[in-house]
């Protein structure tokens, strides 16, 4: 799993990216669901946690 982080792209650059790259774009779409991304950010904080745990404590 890779995850990386891009604070340059604004809802103007992920529009234009979509534009570009057409259906094989996998950036988000259309209107934004709140819910779901405080969801989804929910679970990476938890997840970045638990594998922040993990690897402090094998140390």
């Amino acid at each position: 799993m890779g995850l990386q982080f891009h604070p340059e792209w604004n809802a103007e650059s992920v529009a234009m990216l979509n534009a570009h790259f057409g259906e094989e774009s996998p950036l988000p779409r259309g209107q934004q669901d709140s819910a779901a991304h405080a969801a989804v950010f929910e679970w990476l904080q938890a997840t970045l946690d638990g594998w922040w745990a993990a690897c402090s404590s094998s140390r």
